[in-house]
Formats: C-alpha cells, sequence, structure tokens
C-alpha cells in the first residue's frame, strides 16, 4: 500500500511509478486522504498561499482560510487561458501577487494616538520605507511612503499606533514569465465581501471578453483598463490603482 505523509496545499512531484496501475493507485490513496491532483491547461489553476497571520508574526489575514475558499469556488474551472491567483499575508508579499492573475495581499492602515505617544522612536526605526518619524515627541505617518504593513504598530509598546483598518490590497492582470507584467491595483483595504464580489465580476469579464488563449492581463491591456475596472464596479476615483 502506498503511504504518503503530506501537509496540506502541497505540491507532490518527482515520485517515480513503475506503472500506470501505480499512478492510479496513487491518485486514489491520496483521495481518500483528501488531497486532489492540480490543474492544468486553460483552467484555473491551484491558489497559492503563504502562512498568514496563523504561523507568521507579519501576517496580517487568514491566508489558508481564504485560499480554501477560493480554491473550493474556482479551482478547475475553465478560463480562456491559465489564471494563477495568489494570497499573501502581508506587503512582505512572499508569494508576488503582483505577478499573479489575481493576487490578495494583507495590508494595515496605522493610526496614531498622540495622547499615549512618548516619543520613544520605536515605530520609526521599524519602518522600512521611512514612513513615520517622532516631530517633537509625536509620531506622524507620511500616508504617501507608508506601505500598510504594520510594523509600525507591533513596534509599538505604549498603545500608541493601532490598525485603523484591516482588509486586502488587490491586484489584476499580473503574471511571470518571459513576458512579465505587473498587475494593476483594483483595490485597497478591501472587505472580504467586496474581494469576493469583484473577484467574481473578474471571472466573469475574463470569460465573457477574453479571446482563446489570452491572459487576463492581456485582455485588460487590449480593452484597457477603464472598461475592466467599469465591469468590476471600480473606478479611478476609488483610490490608487497604479
Amino acid at each position: 500500500m502506498l503511504r504518503l505523509r503530506i501537509p496540506p496545499a502541497t505540491k507532490v512531484t518527482g515520485i517515480l511509478l513503475k506503472a500506470l496501475e501505480d499512478i492510479e493507485a496513487a491518485r486514489n490513496e491520496l483521495e481518500k486522504k483528501g488531497i486532489s491532483g492540480g490543474s492544468a491547461g486553460k483552467r484555473v489553476r491551484a491558489v497559492v498561499a503563504c502562512q498568514g497571520n496563523r504561523v507568521c508574526r507579519n501576517g496580517l489575514i487568514d491566508c489558508e482560510r481564504l485560499a480554501c475558499i477560493i480554491d473550493k469556488k474556482y479551482f478547475g474551472e475553465a478560463v480562456p487561458k491559465k489564471l494563477k491567483i495568489a494570497v499573501t499575508g502581508c506587503p512582505a508579499a512572499c508569494v508576488r501577487p503582483q505577478d499573479n492573475d489575481f493576487g490578495i495581499m494583507g495590508t494595515v492602515k496605522p493610526e496614531v494616538l498622540e495622547e499615549n505617544c512618548v516619543g520613544c522612536k520605536r515605530c520609526e526605526k521599524a519602518c522600512k520605507m521611512g514612513a513615520i518619524k517622532v516631530v517633537e515627541d509625536k509620531a506622524s505617518i507620511d500616508t504617501e511612503k507608508c506601505i500598510l504593513c504594520g510594523a509600525c504598530i507591533a513596534a509599538c509598546r505604549k498603545d500608541a499606533l493601532r490598525a485603523e483598518k484591516t482588509g486586502c490590497t488587490v491586484f489584476a492582470g499580473g503574471k511571470a514569465g518571459l513576458r512579465p507584467k505587473q498587475g494593476t491595483k483594483i483595490l485597497e483595504l478591501a472587505e472580504e465581501k467586496q474581494l469576493f464580489s469583484v473577484l467574481e465580476k473578474t471571472f466573469d469579464y475574463y470569460r465573457n471578453e477574453g479571446l482563446e488563449g489570452e491572459r487576463l492581463g492581456d485582455l485588460i491591456e487590449r480593452l484597457g483598463i477603464e472598461r475592466y475596472l467599469d465591469a468590476i464596479g471600480r473606478s479611478p476615483c476609488d483610490g490608487d490603482l497604479s
């Protein structure tokens, strides 16, 4: 009997099997354990996710839960070309959501409580982007530089920084490979309801407008970002779309 001990969401490759019967036996054993095969061709691929806030101290969202919800609904669905989805817990972007057709990234908006700030500069030292400075013993955030990572909140020991809002920043149309393309930011600090609504509308748009063999990003480029944003109920004036 084939015995495999595999953690969730693991890619199983390189297993040497002697005959076709072995392949079928392996597949059957995996399915009994709730592990299905992968997806290839013009279909939605398996969702890629980092550990998120279940394991990583920098994680801002539950990546595994989101990935499982998305995977259960869309995995293996037919599309004009392959479609990759990635979920990452914070702006460190370990699974590179910007390089996927649809990328989800946990983000948090920090808020300064001046009455609690003692000017210790722990937050200033923790911010790798130089987005927070302590002036006259009070922390001040430069929103143009802030990447919504939450490092300043984690560093504060006086409750002078808190999460004003936690959500998801979403990118669409990215891809890697020979002709890489960075995805367009279409949502920032979005709640789950809005995230899933935009994802469903993105699928509808891709299926209805995409040409055979065309990636989502190429479709967006061909018809224009404004048309895509209109299809998902967004507009450039809704926020930073870059």
